[in-house]
């Protein structure tokens, strides 16, 4: 199975498709983390703004990380 992709106005047949990562290490603050799921599970609606962004945003990060 070929695949098309268009870059601009150009088409390009291939015949797959490969990704690549690197792994890094990052600190992740799991006290901070806890805290959060805590704070959205006690009341949602107050999660609207600053490290929730929005509601939407909040919502879908929660059912990510239930």
């Amino acid at each position: 199975m070929k695949t098309a992709l268009k870059t601009g106005s150009t088409s390009r047949r291939v015949a797959c498709l490969r990704a690549r990562s690197t792994r890094f290490n990052v600190p992740f603050d799991m006290e901070r983390f806890a805290q959060w799921v805590d704070e959205y599970r006690r009341d949602p609606s107050k999660c609207k703004s600053k490290q929730w962004v929005d509601a939407g945003f909040a919502a879908d990060w929660y059912r990510g990380n239930p």
